[in-house]
């Protein structure tokens, strides 16, 4: 995958299908029949990227939201984006 800046944008994948549960949210990959969990935070990144985003503006929000320095929130956040990306549940562009 190619470097993840805050200009790239970040879409959710149409095969995955999803449902908030109590503190997260759980996937399903209908491609690859496998489930995912993901807690409060990633599931606040997911319903985020159901309407393409930058990783700028993803981060933004969850600074926004979290006690978290930008630095760490854009790391953390771009290791989430790589997971998610690897395990084919969002698509992730150059601007």
């Amino acid at each position: 995958m190619s470097k993840v800046s805050r200009e790239s944008i970040v879409a959710a994948d149409l095969s995955i299908v999803s449902c908030e549960l109590s503190g997260g949210a759980a996937l399903l990959n209908l491609s690859s029949g496998v489930y995912y969990g993901l807690n409060e935070i990633g599931a606040r990144v997911w319903a985020m990227v159901a309407t393409p985003q930058s990783v700028g503006d993803i981060c933004l929000a969850i600074e926004g939201q979290y006690d978290v320095a930008p630095e760490r929130c854009y790391l953390d956040l771009v290791t989430i984006l790589r997971q998610m990306a690897d395990a084919g549940l969002v698509k992730i562009s150059d601007a």
